[in-house]
């Protein structure tokens, strides 16, 4: 699994904030808790999908903490991941 996308930042008040990262689903797996299969910058990771019923295998999800949370346009995903390769924050160890 991808670590880092579980990172949480601290501001310089001592506050965390986790962010949210782009992935795309691949597969769906209903049940009493969906779950999606995910290429998040080339690491796999499986996630619950619950809160977005909506979401199609080729779809952008945004993820945050195991759970995907918004759908995402693929320019939007795009536009994210461009900007975390920016900062560095897309290592996967």
């Amino acid at each position: 699994m991808a670590r880092w996308a579980f990172r949480c930042a601290r501001s310089t008040k001592g506050t965390e904030v986790c962010v949210g990262v782009p992935a795309q689903v691949l597969a769906l797996n209903d049940g009493v808790m969906p779950m999606a299969r995910l290429s998040m910058s080339g690491a796999e990771m499986d996630v619950c999908i619950a809160y977005l019923p909506e979401a199609a295998v080729g779809d952008w999800v945004l993820v945050q903490n195991g759970f995907a949370v918004a759908l995402l346009d693929e320019d939007s995903a795009a536009e994210s991941l461009a900007a975390f390769a920016e900062l560095g924050a897309l290592s996967s160890d």
